[in-house]
């Protein structure tokens, strides 16, 4: 049976959190399947909750912060994984901020990196904002 580790780490508002869950709930079913390891945000987790989905112990890491600003967040998910050492690590929704050294799946739902269009980052104001949305694209491009 494959390990898999799910990284949820990143997800911390909109429709996301609500996609991942629905996941969560569904891989739980596949024990027999997918052996599978979560990483999850704090965010995740107070929607898991919410739902009264529950992960057992074990197989449950909670990030406080998001990797994407946070470098102990980044060694504590690198970490967690070399110690299961997975088959597979699929996150989310990416970027995941960290670079695996098993395969990895990478969901991308950004709309700024996937599908941005000149009248949409105009809209969002002057030079300043365009600057900084640039960087925000650049950096998560990087990822």
């Amino acid at each position: 049976m494959p390990n898999v580790v799910l990284n949820a780490s990143t997800l911390i508002k909109g429709g996301a959190i609500q996609a991942c869950v629905a996941f969560i709930k569904e891989a739980l079913k596949t024990k027999h399947e997918i052996d599978w390891f979560f990483i999850i945000s704090s965010e995740i987790e107070e929607e898991l909750q919410r739902f009264h989905i529950q992960i057992r112990q074990h197989k449950n890491t909670l990030v406080a912060a998001s990797p994407a600003r946070n470098r102990k967040s980044r060694a504590l998910i690198k970490a967690h994984v070399e110690r299961i050492a997975p088959d597979a690590v699929f996150t989310f929704f990416g970027p995941s901020y960290v670079v695996f050294q098993v395969p990895h799946l990478l969901g991308v739902a950004d709309p700024w990196i996937t599908h941005a269009t000149w009248l949409a980052i105009r809209k969002k104001g002057g030079v300043s904002a365009l600057i900084r949305l640039l960087g925000i694209y650049v950096y998560k491009r990087i990822w």
